[in-house]
């Protein structure tokens, strides 16, 4: 009987130790599959990491493209604002060789229309009033030309100067004064007219160029 007790009791502590290590077991497998869940996780993260610098290289070798395709755009753009400047200031010197020839001419012209009605002893009034209509009719020609004014204001432009020649020539007929004199100073008159007409044209163009350009 006892001996049944004593191996009772061994038997009892074999099944004790058993179930320990079978605890000890299932604890190891659980660890052990922690373990590679994290190893795996770890993995994923270390491949997305790899990604995001193979990425950025990409990203950096790109963005370094770009600044050296912008810093020549740039050097580019600089030297047009360079070439241009050179040819706003060409522009502007030839136009004002271009004005100074013109006030030059202008001023020859008028000086040989006061000689012609000075030794002709023409009205000077009327040659003023001839002069002026030849003005208003090269205005109109030119805002023709930016389709600012119609066609019946030019002939009616036109008209008035036929009406002034006649009267001067009609005043005119009976003195010394021959008709190629007369058509002289019409002719000059005109001549006077246009390069008036053109310089303030010139005038215009400086005007607005020093607008849009203060100094």
């Amino acid at each position: 009987m006892n001996q049944a007790r004593a191996d009772l009791e061994e038997a009892e502590k074999e099944m004790s130790s058993c179930n320990c290590s079978e605890k000890r077991g299932k604890k190891i497998d659980k660890i052990t599959q922690q373990t590679n869940t994290l190893l795996f996780e770890k993995d994923c993260l270390q491949k997305k990491l790899e990604e995001k610098k193979v990425k950025a290289r990409l990203v950096k070798g790109q963005l370094e493209e770009k600044n050296t395709k912008l810093a020549l755009t740039t050097s580019q753009y600089s030297s047009l604002r360079v070439e241009d400047q050179k040819t706003i200031d060409e522009n502007s010197f030839l136009k004002q060789q271009l004005k100074e020839a013109r006030e030059r001419n202008l001023a020859y012209e008028s000086e040989k229309l006061e000689e012609l009605v000075n030794r002709l002893g023409l009205d000077e009034d009327k040659i003023e009033n001839l002069r002026n209509a030849y003005e208003e009719f090269e205005r109109l020609m030119e805002n023709q030309k930016r389709n600012e004014v119609g066609y019946n204001s030019i002939e009616e432009a036109r008209n008035n100067i036929k009406i002034i020649e006649k009267e001067l020539k009609k005043n005119l007929s009976g003195s010394k004064i021959s008709s190629e004199e007369i058509q002289k100073v019409f002719r000059v008159c005109k001549e006077v007219a246009k390069l008036q007409v053109k310089l303030e044209q010139v005038w215009k163009q400086q005007f607005f160029a020093r607008m849009e350009n203060p100094p």
